[in-house]
């Protein structure tokens, strides 16, 4: 996952939040969701600097039907948009 406009150490700081956010949107359990790194990227766009913040996760699937659950849920349109109103109502 990518984010912009985000501070990395807030990410950085926050990342029990963002777990259970993406916990959240996801409908498991805050334990199934680990955050395994979070990195920032600084790109140039349009000759302004900006940063890039890639969040790598792992959730936990208890089985083959879970796990394609899982990864339907991560592609479809409304997951993006219900992640970051999760990570609004998450974040401390």
């Amino acid at each position: 996952m990518q984010l912009s406009g985000l501070p990395y150490s807030s990410v950085k700081n926050a990342k029990a939040s963002f777990e259970s956010a993406i916990a959240k949107t996801l409908g498991v359990s805050d334990k199934d969701v680990e955050i395994i790194s979070i990195t920032e990227i600084n790109t140039r766009r349009r000759q302004l600097l900006a940063t890039i913040i890639l969040i790598v996760y792992e959730v936990k699937a208890k089985d083959e039907q879970s796990k394609n659950s899982l990864e339907t849920k991560m592609i479809a349109a409304a997951f993006t948009p219900n992640l970051k109103t999760n990570m609004v109502a998450e974040s401390p």
